[in-house]
């Protein structure tokens, strides 16, 4: 299939804050920047507002035991009153304030509008958006990274870094010496007999491991979708045909899942696909009971319902694009970014992957930051909160690592910038 009839993402970032201290960005377009103001509410020691269009609730014991002052309803209020648009809300705790974003609606200017407000004796400050060149990661291969750039991922990071959370990676081996995830393992197992030499230098895994758990500002590379994972990588696989292919076996991944279930780590993450063997889907099944979250690749040539160990119940199912669109059993799985992805490669190198293993260690990767914030969720929790948040395409959901984010922490405000379009050539579906 042409990789000219891959979808088009145009992903855009805005990073703007002026008189909000150092909170992090939330703000929308960039293109609209002009048309947007700031302003702030002072929240702190307040008494209950009872003003018509923003009131608070009518019980008098709760407004005694606790004064608030509820900033959304005030922000609706304004935005009908004087015909703007909310475009995102978000505290400022060590200041007692909320900050409320507006984007004009009409052909008035920022002045009038700012003026009109004026008499709003609730504003306690406004202004224009201003734009600030963003300081962001040090990692210079960080922008060549569009599966992390437009899922707002730096938003995200401020909040969730998968700090405390172990992914077990089974796998080929990988380059534990590579500079962005040496630091991140804290267990090394070779499982295949016949290839125990091989480790370092495989590929498959060191290129799964970037995606999930590349160091952030460390100068070099990229950002994994999880940089402050722990990691264990299990060896079950191994590279043939000078390393163009891979390929596991039932042996060596049974016990790989035995030493797994000792490890008992946070996640498993399975970039791999074969036929349906009962002791595996014992293993797997005892992993889930134990409370491990298991996420796994579908073949893409012959979906979901014949990709094992993908098509249990027990494991969340990843795809990537480009995917037969006639399988409309690919709704039961979930779509992630999987072609052209950045990632590690043996010998401290970085390559361009594509498959649905990539797009399952990009799964891997947000629910290592779910796990950080909820330890409590379970699989199929995991599996709820995805669905729930996912932005469908043609009855395929695609993971949104902002909107799941946000459903954790009411207080994150997170812009997912991706524009999407699907794009059907010759029966396949190309998303990204």
């Amino acid at each position: 299939m042409q990789q000219s009839a891959k979808l088009v993402i145009i992903a855009i970032i805005m990073h703007t804050f002026s008189g909000c201290a150092w909170m992090r960005p939330h703000d929308p377009v960039a293109a609209n920047i002009d048309r947007q103001i700031m302003i702030t509410i002072g929240v702190a020691d307040q008494q209950p507002v009872h003003l018509m269009g923003y009131r608070g609730p009518d019980n008098a014991s709760a407004q005694q035991s606790k004064p608030w002052i509820n900033v959304k309803k005030i922000a609706r209020f304004i935005a009908r009153k004087y015909a703007l648009k909310v475009i995102s809300i978000w505290p400022i705790e060590a200041l007692g304030i909320e900050c409320v974003v507006f984007e004009i609606k009409d052909d008035r200017t920022t002045a009038q509008v700012l003026a009109a407000l004026s008499k709003e004796t609730q504003i306690e400050s406004m202004q224009t958006i201003s734009s600030y060149r963003l300081l962001a990661y040090n990692d210079p291969y960080f922008h060549l990274q569009n599966t992390v750039t437009i899922d707002g991922l730096e938003q995200v990071h401020e909040w969730a870094t998968g700090k405390g959370v172990v992914v077990a990676i089974i796998d080929t081996g990988l380059d534990t010496r590579h500079p962005e995830l040496q630091s991140k393992i804290v267990y090394k197992g070779n499982f295949v007999a016949h290839d125990q030499q091989q480790f370092d230098d495989d590929e498959h895994g060191t290129a799964v491991a970037g995606v999930i758990a590349a160091t952030a500002n460390n100068d070099v590379g990229i950002v994994g979708m999880a940089p402050d994972v722990k990691l264990m990588a299990l060896k079950a696989c191994w590279h043939e045909d000078n390393g163009s292919s891979s390929r596991c076996d039932s042996f060596s991944l049974v016990k790989a899942l035995v030493k797994t279930l000792e490890l008992d780590p946070d996640i498993v993450n399975l970039s791999l696909t074969g036929p349906p063997d009962s002791l595996i889907a014992r293993l797997i099944k005892q992993a889930s009971e134990q409370g491990m979250i298991i996420v796994s690749a579908v073949d893409q040539a012959v979906g979901i319902k014949h990709s094992f160990p993908a098509n249990m119940l027990e494991v969340i199912a990843v795809t990537a694009p480009p995917i037969g669109h006639a399988d409309a059993s690919y709704g039961l799985s979930f779509l992630a970014p999987g072609m052209d992805i950045l990632t590690t490669a043996p010998g401290s190198g970085y390559t361009f992957e594509s498959g649905s293993s990539m797009a399952t260690a990009h799964v891997s990767g947000v629910v290592a930051l779910m796990k950080e914030k909820d330890p409590a969720l379970s699989g199929e929790g995991v599996r709820r909160l995805l669905s729930h948040t996912a932005r469908v395409w043609d009855t395929l959901p695609v993971v949104d690592v902002c909107a799941a984010m946000m459903q954790l922490n009411e207080e994150l405000v997170c812009t997912s910038s991706a524009v999407v379009q699907v794009t059907h050539v010759g029966g396949n579906l190309f998303v990204e």
